[in-house]
C-alpha cells in the first residue's frame, strides 16, 4: 500500500469511528418513556376540543392565545384545574374555554404535566413584551 492510501484509510476509519460515537451518545440522550394511558387522553381531548386552533405546543398550533408548553410550570397545576373547572370570559371575543370535568381535568393536567416535562432547549423563547398576570385571560 502507499503512503497517501494508509492515510486515507485512517482518516476515513476515524471519521467513521467518531460518527459511530456521535451517535451512540445522542441515542442515549433519547430517553424514550411510556406515555401513561392520561396523558394519551388528554391528548385527545386537546384535539377533539380544537385547543390547538387558538394554542400552540412548542411553537405547534395557533398564535390567538398564548404557547402552553410549560403552563405547568407558570401557572401551577392547582391554578390549572380551577381554570378548567370556571373558566374565565376571554377577551376581546367575550367566549369561555370549554370547561372540563373530573376525569377530562386528571387528563389534561397529565397531557400538560408529560409537554412540560420535555427538554425543549428553552424553546419557545421569552416573549419581547411581557403582560401583567392580572390582564391574561387566555391561558
Amino acid at each position: 500500500m502507499k503512503k497517501t492510501e494508509i492515510w486515507y484509510l485512517l482518516i476515513s476509519l476515524t471519521t467513521v469511528i467518531g460518527f459511530a460515537v456521535l451517535i451512540y451518545y445522542s441515542i442515549l440522550r433519547v430517553n424514550p418513556s411510556v406515555v401513561p394511558p392520561e396523558a394519551a387522553a388528554g391528548k385527545e381531548l386537546w384535539e377533539r376540543q380544537g385547543c390547538m386552533q387558538c394554542h400552540a405546543i412548542m411553537g405547534s398550533g395557533g398564535y390567538s392565545a398564548s404557547d402552553l408548553t410549560d403552563v405547568v410550570t407558570r401557572r401551577g397545576e392547582g391554578w390549572l384545574e380551577e381554570f378548567f373547572l370556571e373558566p374565565p370570559l376571554m377577551e376581546p371575543s367575550h367566549r369561555r374555554h370549554p370547561g372540563l370535568a373530573g376525569a377530562e381535568i386528571v387528563h389534561m393536567l397529565t397531557f400538560l404535566r408529560l409537554v412540560d416535562e420535555i427538554d425543549n432547549l428553552d424553546w419557545p423563547p421569552a416573549p419581547l413584551i411581557t403582560v401583567p398576570e392580572d390582564l391574561e385571560t387566555k391561558d
